[in-house]
């Protein structure tokens, strides 16, 4: 081989530049930072679906239950937009629904875990259903407001007299 082929040989086989790997070096980073950012924001919006969806579903159990209850009554009474005290035929109470301290409560027993910030019942014309407005919020500042209505299925205007 020549000087000159020899020359050639190592000049195809040199490799890269400082230069040239700091380059590249620069690029990888960008490309997995914007992986791992991404990866993050993925991972907190799916946090907050997953905050939010709780949320609903505790404000879901918490009005089906109150909606049973009140189905189960003849007579309601509303002390205040946030109390509800339901009635049997006889006139006995079967239980009370109540906002206190941020807290939905049935009788003295907390009924669901998150901050009540809000729970109204509101009766229809003739007092045989009512609504049910309540706003759940999380730790996160999640909110949640559902409405609902329930009616009085043992009220007298309700029943068929002649069974």
């Amino acid at each position: 081989m020549t000087a000159r082929g020899v020359t050639t040989a190592l000049r195809s086989q040199r490799g890269h530049t400082m230069i040239e790997l700091m380059v590249s070096a620069f690029i990888s980073t960008v490309f997995i930072m914007a992986a791992g950012t991404a990866y993050l924001v993925n991972q907190n919006a799916y946090r907050r679906n997953t905050e939010k969806l709780r949320l609903q579903q505790s404000a879901t159990l918490a009005l089906e239950e109150m909606e049973k209850k009140i189905r189960s009554g003849a007579r309601a009474a509303m002390p205040t937009t946030d109390e509800i005290r339901i009635f049997d035929l006889a006139g006995n109470e079967i239980t009370r629904f109540r906002l206190s301290n941020f807290q939905l409560l049935e009788q003295n027993a907390v009924l669901v875990q998150q901050k009540l910030t809000s729970l109204n019942f509101a009766p229809n014309t003739d007092s045989t259903s009512v609504i049910i407005t309540l706003t759940l919020e999380d730790n996160s500042k999640n909110r949640v407001t559902m409405r609902a209505a329930a009616a009085l299925r043992n009220h007298p205007n309700l029943r068929n007299i002649d069974s």
